[in-house]
């Protein structure tokens, strides 16, 4: 299968594929579909991409593991599984893909401008739970109200006060955003799509720790088995043993990849 170990650890069916031009998008065969897995696998892949990771996420972490895999010797066991890839294999850096350097943030789009101006004034919070995206539309309904409808799910509908001195609103939070907004000269009627993207909470040189403290003994027997076979046996003495990012996390990557693929 094209793409075959990114696939496994993406893990979501085929009618929940991101849009072509999605950031990070990459192909997923149609004759993919998830299978049923070991309980660890959900608890690390929960640690892995948050316990309610959206798209965004997904191909987040997917930019960073798959690029970590190619940079050692370990890129043999990917390739194992299938050698045709479609995403650049060299690319990892530590903090992230930087093609997503520069869309982390909100970003604001008038939709009907009579003169209002919606501006962010604070940086999104990083996500806890690997929901990075979230879209809202924002009408100014009255002297005193702002419509906020939430598109992205849960989706809600709420009414926010608006309070105006000398033609600039005080600080408004968008429910659920954590995000600052003010609206100057605001006029009845305009309205604004609002997109926000959140970095993730933790990032690459993070997770092995955070898998020691949160997985549990069950959760890694799971992945690693007895770990008295290949390649699960080098996978383990990686993960355990090593103090380098790309052999210690790539082998418990690899492990997990290969225990998910042996339920298909």
């Amino acid at each position: 299968m094209i793409n075959h170990v990114r696939t496994i650890l993406l893990n979501t069916s085929t009618a929940q594929k991101g849009a072509v031009d999605l950031v990070g998008e990459e192909y997923v065969s149609s004759e993919w579909a998830p299978s049923s897995q070991p309980a660890g696998v959900a608890i690390l892949r929960g640690i892995l991409f948050g316990h309610n990771p959206d798209r965004y996420m997904l191909n987040y972490r997917l930019a960073q593991f798959m690029p970590l895999l190619h940079t050692t010797e370990l890129e043999e066991f990917v390739l194992a599984k299938d050698p045709r890839i479609t995403y650049w294999p060299s690319s990892a850096i530590a903090d992230g893909p930087s093609f997503y350097d520069e869309i982390f943030g909100t970003t604001i789009t008038s939709t009907v401008s009579t003169g209002a101006i919606l501006s962010a004034v604070t940086e999104p919070v990083p996500s806890r739970d690997g929901q990075l995206f979230d879209s809202y539309a924002v009408e100014i309904a009255s002297g005193t109200t702002l419509s906020v409808t939430k598109k992205t799910k849960p989706f809600d509908s709420t009414a926010v006060s608006l309070t105006v001195s000398d033609g600039l609103s005080d600080h408004i939070a968008l429910p659920g955003t954590q995000v600052l907004f003010t609206v100057s000269n605001p006029q009845v009627g305009d309205s604004w799509n609002v997109e926000i993207l959140r970095k993730p909470d933790i990032d690459l040189g993070v997770l092995p720790e955070r898998i020691r403290r949160s997985a549990g003994v069950s959760a890694l027997t799971d992945i690693f088995g007895t770990a008295s076979a290949e390649p699960y046996k080098t996978f383990k003495n990686l993960w355990e043993q090593s103090d380098v990012l790309s052999y210690k996390l790539g082998g418990l990557l690899l492990a997990l990849a290969y225990r998910m693929d042996e339920s298909r």
